[in-house]
Formats: C-alpha cells, structure tokens, sequence
C-alpha cells in the first residue's frame, strides 16, 4: 500500500489496481457471489471517483479501492462470506462496464490533465425521469 501513497507514481497504481480488479473478475466470472459484486462494485466506485477528482493526481480515494477489493477476497476460517445474498448486487456484465467506464476516463485525464465534468449529464438526466 505504499505506492498508494506516491503521487509520482499514481497512474501506474490506476493500471495495476484495474490490472488487479480485472484478473480477479476473471477468475471468479460465474462463480462470484452477490458479496463479492458489490464489494468489487464499491471498489470500482472508489477508482472511478480518484480519476475524477478535481485535484490531481491526488490518492483520495485508493485505499478504500483496495480495501473494498480485500473484502470481495476475504475468507473467515475457511468459510467465505461471499455466501450471503444481496437483492442488489451487480451482474458480472455491468462490473465489466463500470471498470471499462474507469479506463475510459483515465485516459481522459491523461490526454486532457483534466477529470470530466458529469454533473450536468447527471443533473439531465434526471430532468428527464418519467414520474
């Protein structure tokens, strides 16, 4: 975690913590339980939200990433709690999406120096929600 901690070094921790998220998504694909998404969902948030910050390159936000990816992976005496049951948990397709949205936004910021500014999609977005 101390690379964590670098900012000479941020965007090669970005690539290998979507490095990390990928290879792990890979190898659990079907056999991933509703824990587990959402704990990969969180840490996907937490990425997403370290590219997009105003202030860069800045580490807010990496630690909670790599927390939330810990606790996809964790076993408690051999029993894993991924076998709880969430009404909410993402499926494996939209886990993909929200990683590849990642990706798609460092690359922003590394042609632009700049995070995108989504809070007026956002904002018409929900102007345009039927009641």
């Amino acid at each position: 975690m101390s690379e964590v901690s670098d900012l000479e070094a941020i965007e090669a921790t970005r690539i290998k913590i979507i490095g990390l998220i990928s290879r792990e998504l890979a190898r659990l694909n079907t056999s991933m339980s509703d824990w587990q998404k959402i704990q990969f969902s969180n840490a996907i948030g937490a990425l997403l939200m370290n590219v997009m910050s105003f202030e860069q390159p800045t580490v807010a936000w990496l630690r909670l990433c790599l927390v939330d990816v810990e606790k996809a992976l964790f076993v408690v005496d051999g029993i894993e709690v991924k076998k709880i049951e969430y009404a909410q948990a993402p499926d494996y397709d939209e886990l993909v999406l929200a990683l590849q949205s990642v990706v798609e936004h460092l690359n922003l910021l590394r042609t632009t120096g700049k995070p995108i500014e989504i809070m007026a999609e956002v904002v018409n977005l929900k102007s345009r929600r039927v009641k």
